[in-house]
């Protein structure tokens, strides 16, 4: 297997850890590296998950052993220039192939790996930009399940993938549409850009959309789809913006959706009833279940940065807030992501039974 180095890892990167299974090209995670100051003393310090002990942390820029660089812009600031490019030269006798999704910084990677014989592979979003036809929406006859944020920094992309292996080790034909750029490095179908193109009305999008989760079902004739919906659904939070658009409300007129997941902050929030009636209301939505991660939002601090700030919650506390959630409503629908497969049976049982009555 091909050995290879995270830069840099944090919160944004977590899931190509947690799920290296799926890597293709037969990527294998050596060594991840977190940058000075960034206080991370372990990598599952990071989002408080099970313990990893067979990739090495590394705190500092050094020269180091591999064949391979992924290498993703994190969530907190860093600049290229100064923090991570040193490392990428320091490297580049021995680094055969460079995955980046850093956009920002595109060209500077592709002079310098042709410069020095380095392979340069961007990771983008799916450039798929199917012709439509007709004004009228296709029908999608293959189940849907929606995955989808209340605020950043949620982990809703570990929800998608671990629904999307947990439905593949069972034996479905699963086809993910991922809200990640590295996406395709995990073997699922990265979001399509057309979505984010100024020059098409939201008519042409909806429509757009459509067809290509059509085109998806013709050539791969699935057993489920799982499609993430980026950016957030908010606003739950006053006075900090929560940079949210037409996303969610453009997808749900193209598809519509089986089963919805929502992810959300450990943040206290308006009564479970009240948001899922606004989510209804908005976008159609029947909401199914809640995951809950491990960040709180720091309100406080977060205004008088005028920028979002995050501090990570315990595991304990994340059960007893899951716990109280769910004594609430008096229905297990809210989870932390320790019992992901638990949401995941539920799930599965919840399609079945729709199965059954759908033939019935």
């Amino acid at each position: 297997m091909n050995q290879t180095t995270l830069l840099p890892v944090d919160i944004e990167s977590m899931p190509i850890i947690r799920f290296s299974n799926n890597l293709v090209d037969d990527l294998n995670i050596t060594s991840a590296v977190s940058l000075k100051g960034w206080g991370i003393k372990s990598i599952d310090s990071i989002d408080y998950k099970s313990t990893l002990t067979s990739i090495e942390l590394i705190n500092s820029l050094k020269y180091m052993e591999m064949k391979n660089l992924i290498l993703n812009k994190p969530s907190r600031f860093c600049d290229f220039t100064q923090h991570i490019f040193p490392y990428i030269k320091e490297n580049r006798e021995q680094i055969e192939k460079i995955y980046s999704c850093w956009t920002s910084v595109h060209n500077i990677l592709e002079e310098f790996s042709k410069n020095n014989d380095i392979e340069y592979i961007p990771l983008k979003y799916n450039m798929e930009d199917p012709t439509v036809l007709s004004y009228e929406l296709s029908r999608i006859r293959t189940p849907i399940i929606f995955s989808a944020s209340l605020e950043e920094r949620s982990d809703k992309f570990s929800t998608q993938m671990a629904l999307y292996n947990y439905f593949s080790k069972k034996g479905y034909n699963v086809q993910m549409v991922g809200t990640k750029q590295y996406g395709e490095l995990l073997g699922v179908i990265n979001f399509p850009q057309f979505m984010f193109e100024k020059k098409y009305s939201n008519t042409e999008k909806i429509l757009k959309f459509n067809q290509f989760i059509k085109n998806i079902e013709i050539n791969t004739v699935p057993d489920l789809f799982i499609i993430g919906i980026p950016g957030s659904v908010g606003p739950f939070i006053d006075n900090i913006s929560t940079h949210f658009d037409d996303m969610a409300y453009l997808i749900s007129n193209a598809v519509a959706a089986d089963i919805t997941v929502i992810n959300t902050l450990c943040t206290p929030m308006p009564p479970a009833n009240e948001v899922f009636l606004q989510l209804q209301y908005k976008y159609g939505w029947v909401i199914d279940d809640v995951v809950i991660n491990c960040f709180l939002l720091d309100y406080s601090l977060s205004k008088t940065l005028k920028k979002k700030e995050y501090i990570k919650i315990c595991p304990e506390y994340i059960h007893k807030f899951v716990n109280k959630a769910n004594e609430n409503y008096n229905e297990d629908m809210f989870f932390s992501y320790d019992n992901v497969n638990k949401l995941c049976t539920i799930i599965e049982s919840k399609l079945v039974d729709y199965g059954t009555s759908n033939l019935i």
